[in-house]
């Protein structure tokens, strides 16, 4: 975990699957992607970079 006076930087949690939903289902949000992501795809996405965090240490990724 990395803080400072404004930012905290941690790992991904389960508990950010739903905030992660909100952003990936949300039309404005997704203009330049291919589509909106369903809850399912968000959250296989989201098991994807626990995944790779586990594994690496660090997991972000567009897939």
């Amino acid at each position: 975990m990395l803080k400072t006076d404004r930012l905290l930087l941690r790992q991904w949690t389960r508990d950010d699957f739903l905030p992660f939903y909100n952003i990936c289902s949300d039309r404005e949000v997704m203009e330049y992607f291919q589509k909106p992501l369903t809850e399912k795809e968000s959250n296989a996405m989201g098991e994807k970079i626990l995944s790779l965090i586990s594994q690496r240490g660090w997991g972000f990724v567009v897939a």
